[in-house]
């Protein structure tokens, strides 16, 4: 409810600014930087993720602790967190493609995952081992629950969603060379995923239900709004309070089956709706959250380290949060200290 309430507050906020923005367009009035139009841009997504960065450890955090500020606030924005940072990801691979053309396909898995997948093996490789000699879960429990949809890297399920969507993006690069088509196939290979996921494999529900964030970021990159943009964030407003009076009398009653695709798209929606206020209002400045902006992928990808071995022998809930924020933040700046070193060395083809 809370969150609900944040939202509309903020997309009532947004489009007071997009009318003023309006109305100086009309007078001839200048729009300086803090005024224009569309915010969504990498300084500000940067500072987002360094919120988001902060918000996913919370939320985890919030699952092994009772501290009320953080399980009361945090523990039902996983899925909301997730969501956007798979809508910037989409987002930000479709700017690039329209910004760069078919040479930015040109040597792009490289560049993805030339970054990402080496960190990723060395890291699982090193909790495999933590988890073999500090909790006494053997190699074959550990292939085991990773066949069940529990990698042995907590948390490490968005590594391999994020890895699909890339190469599901190139493939489609492949087959279309129109932005827009290329938007339709993501979304096929998204049912395909979902598909997989969901049905075949049979693994828990947030293997997916964030997933479509990054499809649906990818469109809207490259399909931006015409027009007015205050009509657009208008009909946000009124689906945002059809979700806030829900969440407090349940008006939309689902039954099990429908529960989860309501759900998926409830953070799908939050995820645009968290687009349109970044988009008008920009993000409050702040040399920390940049910071944390730029490592951002490295914290979701090691703060389970820190927080499952404190889990693991018991210390208190104050100091789980603390040791947890602070390895994960340090983990994080030498991974990228790590990878900025071994970069000059690669060839070019491979650099980010």
């Amino acid at each position: 409810m809370t969150v609900n309430i944040i939202i509309l507050i903020l997309l009532i906020f947004a489009i007071i600014k997009q009318i003023k923005i309006a109305k100086l367009q009309q007078t001839g009035g200048g729009i300086d930087k803090c005024q224009q139009t569309n915010q969504f841009d990498r300084e500000n997504t940067n500072l987002l993720k360094g919120i988001l960065a902060l918000f996913i450890m919370f939320h985890h955090l919030g699952i092994h602790t009772d501290v009320p500020a953080v399980s009361y606030i945090f523990s039902n924005l996983g899925y909301p967190v997730t969501g956007m940072f798979f809508f910037m990801s989409g987002y930000g691979v479709g700017i690039s493609y329209l910004n760069k053309g078919r040479a930015y396909i040109s040597g792009f898995l490289p560049k993805r995952l030339g970054k990402l997948f080496p960190i990723f093996l060395i890291l699982t490789v090193i909790y495999i081992g933590i988890a073999i000699v500090v909790y006494g879960r053997d190699i074959t429990a550990q292939i085991q629950s990773f066949l069940e949809g529990e990698p042995p890297l907590p948390n490490s399920w968005f590594i391999f969603a994020i890895i699909y969507f890339y190469l599901t993006f190139y493939v489609s690069c492949l087959i279309s060379d129109n932005p827009k088509r290329v938007g339709l196939l993501l979304m096929l290979f998204t049912c395909i995923y979902i598909y997989l996921t969901k049905e075949a494999f049979g693994f828990k529900t947030h293997w997916w239900l964030s997933y479509t964030c990054a499809p649906v970021g990818y469109i809207m990159s490259v399909n931006p709004i015409k027009g007015n943009f205050k009509n657009f964030i208008c009909i946000l407003i009124a689906m945002q309070l059809l979700f806030t009076v829900n969440d407090k009398m349940q008006l939309l009653s689902t039954s099990e089956t429908l529960r989860p695709i309501f759900h998926a798209f409830e953070v799908l929606f939050r995820s645009v709706c968290v687009f349109a206020i970044v988009y008008s209002l920009g993000m409050p400045k702040s040399k920390f959250l940049a910071l944390l902006g730029g490592i951002s992928f490295e914290i979701y990808m090691t703060h389970g380290i820190p927080m499952e071995i404190g889990v693991f022998y018991q210390i208190s809930d104050v100091w789980l949060i603390l040791s947890t924020v602070c390895a994960a933040i340090v983990l994080s700046l030498t991974i990228k200290h790590t990878n900025k070193i071994t970069g000059r060395l690669l060839p070019s083809s491979v650099r980010g």
